[in-house]
Parts: C-alpha cells; structure tokens; sequence
C-alpha cells in the first residue's frame, strides 16, 4: 500500500474511533504524530517533519483537505474535522476486513485512548506537551518560545494539564521544577 492510501486509512480510522470530531488540523496532526511515535511502523509514511506548529505532516493535511481514495471522506467544520458517510462506510469496511486481527484491535485501542487523552485539551495544550517530548520540533516552531519559556503561560498550561488528568502528578512537579 502506498504512503498516500495509507495516511489516509489511518486518518479514517483516527477519525472512526469516536463518534466525535477531532478538535481541529493541529489535534489530529499531533496525535497520528504521538502515534507513529508509539509504532514506529507507520512512522515512514507520515514524513513528520519540523514546521511552525510544531510536527506536521504535508501528506495527512492534503489528504484531510483533498481525501484521494476515497472522495468526501472528511468533513471540516469550525475546525473540527469529522467523518462524512464516504468516510464512515470506509471505516466499517476496514473495521470489517481487519477486526479478527490481535495488532489491529490494540491499533484500534491505542488511537481511542490518544484520542480520549488529547481530544480534551486545547491547541496550546497539545502543542505543549509535544515540545516538551520532543524539543527536536519546536526548531521552526512560531509558538515554542511562548508556550515553553513564558512562565505564566508555562504555569497556566502545566496546571490546566494536570487538572485535566493529561499528565501525573510527578510529571506535573517535574514541568513546575523546569519553570524556575
């Protein structure tokens, strides 16, 4: 399978696994990003690279914008990105072809729980919590400096992340240590 129809099934089942949208463009990027991190299989076709917000991938954008195998597949609105009915049968139609394989349910359960996870949290927030595992990607980034190095900003997001349950209680005490 090509990296085009491939990102693009991913997406599609990023997307299918709850019946909500994703937040915005920034959300899926970020968490398909945190998942290839998980499987380093998929990493390859992603080509994640530097940009200004953060790890960004041309291929999942134009696909999200321009689906190529199947037409209409994506909806945006207000930012969210959804699934539209060519997009849902895809869904089933994966689900169906796949849903006897062990590594394909855990795939399944994985992007549900990074979905469950960073769903909740804002733009700011995500982007956050990438630069601060992988400080490699806030070279180009326009908005690192603000959200890593301003420390009423940096205290604002580390306490919203840890009343949201997005990050442990040590963690939090670590990110805090840093703040000094």
């Amino acid at each position: 399978m090509e990296s085009i129809e491939f990102v693009e099934k991913y997406a599609i089942l990023a997307l299918g696994v709850k019946k909500e949208p994703i937040p915005s463009e920034v959300h899926i990027q970020k968490e398909l990003f945190i998942l290839s991190n998980a499987k380093p299989d998929i990493k390859e076709h992603f080509n994640f690279e530097k940009h200004y917000l953060g790890p960004f991938s041309r291929t999942l954008s134009n696909i999200i914008n321009a689906p190529v195998f199947v037409r209409n597949a994506f909806s945006i609105q207000k930012n969210k990105i959804a699934l539209r009915e060519n997009g849902e049968v895809e869904y089933r139609n994966i689900l169906g072809q796949y849903s006897d394989q062990p590594k394909f349910q855990q795939l399944l359960s994985l992007m549900k729980l990074i979905r469950d996870i960073y769903d909740r949290l804002s733009s700011q927030e995500i982007l956050f919590l990438v630069y601060e595992t992988y400080p490699t990607f806030t070279e180009y980034s326009d908005v690192s400096d603000h959200l890593l190095k301003n420390k009423l900003v940096r205290e604002r997001i580390i306490g919203s992340l840890f009343s949201k349950g997005a990050i442990t209680e040590q963690r939090f005490r670590e990110l805090l240590e840093e703040t000094v």
